[in-house]
C-alpha cells in the first residue's frame, strides 16, 4: 500500500540539565520539524490533535536519565497511562513508539 504521510510535529529539549517535579509535564522548547500552531503548546507541554486529525497517529517518546533513575509517562487526555518509560543510571536511554487512535481535540501529555 502506498500513501503519503508527514511528521506533524517533532520537538525536543535543548541540551543541559532539566529537572521536573513529580507529575510535572515536560515542556519541550525546541522545534525540530512541523507546524506547531496551534497543535503544540510550549507553555503547557501539551499536544492537541488538530481539526481533521482523526485517525491513527504514530507517537514516539525517548528519554535519557542523568545521574539518578527517572521515569516518564505518556497520557491521552490526562487519563490512563499509554506508555511508561524507566531509566536507571548513569545516562541510560529508553524509547517507546506506539500507534494511538486519536480524535480532533484529544490532548497528549
Amino acid at each position: 500500500m502506498c500513501g503519503t504521510s508527514h511528521a506533524d510535529v517533532t520537538v525536543s529539549l535543548t541540551t543541559g540539565v532539566h529537572s521536573y517535579p513529580a507529575n510535572g509535564i515536560i515542556r519541550y522548547n525546541q522545534l525540530i520539524e512541523g507546524n506547531l500552531i496551534p497543535n503544540y503548546n510550549f507553555a503547557t507541554g501539551i499536544y492537541t490533535v488538530p481539526p481533521l486529525g482523526n485517525g491513527r497517529h504514530l507517537v514516539s517518546v525517548t528519554m535519557m536519565s542523568g545521574l539518578v533513575p527517572a521515569h516518564l509517562t505518556l497520557r491521552k487526555n490526562g487519563l490512563g497511562i499509554k506508555v511508561w518509560l524507566f531509566t536507571g543510571t548513569p545516562w541510560e536511554m529508553a524509547t517507546q513508539t506506539i500507534f494511538m487512535i486519536l480524535a480532533d481535540g484529544d490532548r497528549i501529555s
